[in-house]
């Protein structure tokens, strides 16, 4: 694969980890937003949650998902292959990365939410 061809797949993989945690940010806030009377769907806390924060979560946890995925991705195809414990340890660090990848925008999410409504 030439250089051109591994540049477009790399960005393709980094807006695609990007939108899943945008898309995680929205529904985890939406489910708030619906489920606490306190908040409002119309309101500056909402605007700076959702807009803010959908950024923020593309950028942060988009990017470190997708870093997280290539390191994990180079160590098994350069040092784990052909050794049978270090392939089950890549194993159990793949299932890690994807808690992270799903999970951390998710709780950060709630700890936004919790402390712009001072619920904390």
């Amino acid at each position: 694969m030439d250089a051109t061809a591994t540049a477009l797949t790399e960005s393709k993989k980094k807006e695609a980890a990007g939108r899943t945690a945008s898309l995680l940010w929205i529904a985890t806030g939406t489910y708030y937003f619906a489920s606490t009377e306190a908040a409002a769907f119309l309101s500056w806390q909402a605007a700076l949650f959702f807009i803010g924060g959908m950024f923020g979560a593309a950028l942060v946890f988009g990017a470190a998902s997708h870093y997280l995925f290539a390191a994990h991705q180079d160590f098994y195809l350069n040092r784990a292959r052909g050794k049978p414990l270090l392939v089950v340890l890549t194993g159990l660090a793949s299932l890690l990365v994807n808690l992270f990848e799903i999970g951390a925008p998710i709780v950060v999410a709630r700890w936004a939410f919790l402390s712009l409504y001072g619920l904390i």
